[in-house]
């Protein structure tokens, strides 16, 4: 039964474990849009 409940720990902690990993590459791929819409931006200092 310990073994059993092991079995289904690890296999819970796989699956956690490759949805933040699809997370992640979901965010670098998102902040990497981010960044380029963020460039096509120019912010000017004007002297009044």
């Amino acid at each position: 039964m310990a073994l059993r409940d092991i079995d289904t720990a690890s296999s819970r902690n796989a699956h956690s474990v490759r949805s933040i990993t699809d997370i992640s590459q979901d965010m670098i791929h998102m902040s990497a849009e981010l960044n380029a819409l963020v460039q096509e931006f120019t912010l000017t200092n004007k002297d009044r």
